[in-house]
């Protein structure tokens, strides 16, 4: 969230630059020392900033980890359209191993910043609107079956699998060779979507 402040005129580049110095600022730390230990002050030293500075940019913690999920999501939407919208032009099984190998991906890439938007989501016992995941994709999947791209099963539940499997990866992704993982399971819903 911004800060009243913010939202009455454009951020200027240094101040979209210092935005995200402390962003990044509070993913390390977030990542590193935990939720407890993502106070203002320790994300301003992190950040080389005064608290001050901290808390012009963002009123409150709270405001600035709103911010870190919110990037999380929107960097993660943004790596997935391109790749995904031409994938499902060409069918349904070209759709889920491109879903797949960008989502597991972008989480093997962003591994601090997916910690610390874990830390966050189970400490903090605030409503987010996040999207489901399942929705959309449940669409595409339903989307490819209509085509015949892709085989008989419920979408909804297929999607349910899919999401859950993502999701645990982002847990595990440091325990796993990433290709290797990747690539068995896109062969696992593959062999499920037949």
């Amino acid at each position: 969230m911004q800060s009243i402040s913010d939202r009455a005129k454009p951020l200027t580049r240094t101040q979209q630059a210092r935005r995200n110095d402390i962003i990044q600022a509070a993913i390390t730390v977030l990542d590193t020392d935990g939720f407890a230990a993502a106070s203002v002050d320790r994300i301003a030293q992190a950040a080389h900033a005064s608290k001050a500075t901290v808390l012009y940019h963002f009123s409150t913690k709270e405001a600035i980890y709103d911010q870190v999920v919110r990037a999380l999501y929107e960097t993660g939407r943004a790596n997935m359209v391109g790749p995904l919208d031409a994938a499902t032009a060409t069918s349904g099984k070209a759709m889920l191993a491109t879903y797949l190998d960008t989502n597991l991906r972008f989480i093997a890439a962003h591994k601090a910043h997916v910690n610390a938007v874990h830390e966050i989501l189970q400490n903090r016992f605030a409503a987010y609107d996040l999207p489901d995941g399942i929705t959309e994709l449940s669409n595409l999947l339903a989307t490819a079956q209509q085509a015949g791209t892709l085989g008989d099963f419920d979408p909804t539940v297929m999607a349910f699998a899919i999401r859950a499997v993502i999701d645990g990866f982002s847990f595990h992704v440091g325990h796993v060779d990433l290709d290797h993982g990747v690539a068995q399971i896109i062969d696992l819903f593959t062999k499920a979507t037949k």
